[in-house]
């Protein structure tokens, strides 16, 4: 099991990419209503204005399992999993939601979690690296999950610069490019995990004619690191996220929920969402339909009316 952490500042493009996927499966939420993509994003959106000064709200872990678990990986086992690693890494009292994928050969589901708790505190990810490493040893261990082994477990290790640094930006952009939709999305991406991204102009113009992209004292023209991620490649590829983004925001969600993933509201999320989704009908109160004579009753004279009016009597 290998667990990914990244953090955002929108939850529109995690959120719509998690469940906009084919055959995705809602596992389990926490403090959100989620009937729908937007209702999740709303929902994250609104509990973010308790700590308006935090800039990357959104938390997104991948979890990823070898295809030797394919089997014995039902939902509630990939459910139980996910929870204990939030647990573990202490993401607690918070909002999330947790979406299965199938579109690759090995199991592996998409964790988002609100950086802003229940109680407007910033949910710290100090040590975050080294935990991940730690929690995921345990729970393969715990569950009886498949540990690679020998040259499985090394081959990194043994990668020397600068093909080591090179291997860690192609893997940055291949995951960046799941879920990013904008050069500037991608350049805060990929920022998060010390990398920089370049671009060459034509002359003295504003036209773009590729893209470097560098770590520590590394650079790498993007066609060197993979032939997909030139310039022109890469914004095909985001110009795609993009569109792909707009559909899920316009169309009815298709993902499939699982059973029982409901969790319960805290104090504060109730009063939140209630207002937010109430918004509507406090804004706009449906007033009883009478005439510019009758609006002078009072309350009596109302009731009396309506009575009446039931009864058929004018």
């Amino acid at each position: 099991m290998i667990g990914k952490i990244t953090q955002g500042k929108y939850f529109a493009g995690v959120v719509n990419y998690a469940l906009g996927k084919k055959d995705a499966r809602l596992l389990d939420s926490m403090g959100v209503f989620d009937e729908s993509a937007s209702y999740i994003i709303r929902c994250f959106d609104y509990q973010c204005l308790l700590n308006p000064r935090l800039e990357n709200k959104v938390g997104h872990i991948s979890l990823s399992f070898s295809v030797q678990d394919q089997e014995r990986l039902t939902d509630d086992l990939m459910t139980e999993i996910a929870v204990k690693y939030l647990e573990r890494m202490e993401i607690t009292d918070t909002q999330f939601v947790i979406v299965r994928h199938n579109d690759r050969e090995h199991p592996h589901c998409h964790i988002i979690f609100n950086r802003v708790s229940n109680s407007g505190k910033t949910i710290s990810d100090s040590g975050n690296y080294y935990r991940n490493i730690k929690v995921c040893k345990e729970l393969t261990k715990d569950y009886g999950l498949y540990m690679p082994k020998g040259k499985e477990q090394v081959k990194m290790n043994r990668l020397r610069e600068p093909a080591k640094s090179k291997y860690i930006i192609w893997k940055a952009l291949k995951d960046g490019l799941e879920i990013q939709s904008s050069w500037d999305k991608l350049k805060d991406y990929l920022s998060q995990q010390g990398i920089e991204v370049h671009f060459k102009y034509k002359g003295q113009t504003n036209i773009v004619q590729g893209v470097s992209f560098k770590l520590g004292k590394y650079s790498f023209k993007g066609s060197e690191i993979d032939r997909k991620y030139s310039f022109v490649k890469i914004n095909i590829q985001l110009e795609n996220n993009q569109t792909h983004i707009q559909k899920q925001a316009i169309r009815p969600s298709v993902y499939s929920k699982n059973p029982g993933s409901w969790r319960s509201f805290s104090k504060i999320q109730n009063n939140i969402l209630s207002a937010l989704f109430n918004a509507s009908v406090v804004s706009h109160p449906v007033k009883p339909k009478f005439s510019d004579d009758e609006e002078d009753l009072d309350e009596d004279e109302i009731e009396e009316l309506r009575k009446r009016r039931k009864r058929g009597i004018k």
